[in-house]
């Protein structure tokens, strides 16, 4: 898979809406779930969580 700048079009980009909105739809729909739950979280926990996925990565 070549960079972004490598393409052809170069600066031009043309995407398929079709192909992203499902892709759109589960991660508005994942991040809203995420930004729920760490409401509920104090800050020990929501620091926990961090490294938790830091140590993930």
């Amino acid at each position: 898979m070549s960079w972004n700048w490598q393409q052809s079009d170069w600066p031009h980009f043309r995407w398929h809406k079709d192909a992203f909105e499902a892709l759109e739809a589960k991660f508005l729909h994942q991040s809203g779930i995420l930004l729920g739950t760490l409401k509920h979280l104090d800050q020990e926990q929501q620091q926990g969580l961090k490294i938790g996925v830091v140590a993930l990565t």
